[in-house]
Formats: C-alpha cells, sequence, structure tokens
C-alpha cells in the first residue's frame, strides 16, 4: 500500500513539474507577457483589436483583466475537439485560468466594449 501511495505521489508531482503556466495581462490598449514565477515582463506590445492566445495541452494560462474601466470582453474559448465555450467578463479587475487538462486550445478575447 505504502509503494502504491509512494507511486502515485511521484506520478502527480512529476505532472506539477511538467506544466508551465502563461500568463498574460490584457488591457485597455496594451498586452503583457509576464514570468508566473518572478512577475517579470517577458514582452508586450500595443493592441485595442481582438486578441487569439494558443495553450497547449498540459500548459495552464493565467489572464489578467486589467482594462481599469468598467468594460466587457467575450471570451470565446475552442478545445482541440472543435467544442466552444463563450463568456463575457467583467474586465475591470477580473482572472481567467485555464486548466492544464484540457488539450490544446485557443482563447479568443474580443475588444473591450462599455455595455454587454
Amino acid at each position: 500500500m505504502n509503494k502504491l501511495l509512494s507511486i502515485l505521489l511521484g506520478v502527480m508531482s512529476t505532472n506539477i513539474y511538467a506544466q508551465d503556466t502563461l500568463c498574460v495581462m490584457v488591457t485597455l490598449d496594451e498586452v503583457i507577457y509576464f514570468d508566473y514565477q518572478t512577475s517579470e515582463i517577458i514582452s508586450s506590445y500595443d493592441n485595442t483589436t481582438a486578441i487569439i492566445l494558443t495553450v497547449d495541452a498540459g500548459d495552464v494560462m493565467c489572464i489578467d483583466f486589467a482594462d481599469d474601466k468598467r468594460r466587457f470582453r467575450d471570451v470565446v474559448t475552442t478545445f482541440d475537439d472543435d467544442s466552444h465555450m463563450h463568456d463575457t467578463f467583467n474586465t475591470k479587475d477580473d482572472y481567467l485560468y485555464s486548466g492544464s487538462d484540457w488539450g490544446d486550445i485557443t482563447i479568443e478575447i474580443s475588444e473591450p466594449r462599455k455595455r454587454k
């Protein structure tokens, strides 16, 4: 029983270290990629249009909506089996996380708008 428990914990910890956490901050006019552990900015670019992000299987995406004003964004998540989810978020200060077991996904974020 102890060996089974040890093997199970070993497999679980391998999966935890294998995944990569990708972090993106979306503001009204900029998209910023940063390191999850250190919060160091990796890259950034100006953007006021729709954004498309891709997440590989096993990775986790953390999206920080920081529009600083009450805005709404539509988020369409498309999975590798072509199923999808549609959501609307208040992006003044909100977070969105993808799951590491969702497979390859594409996240499409609309440009901000004032009303639903």
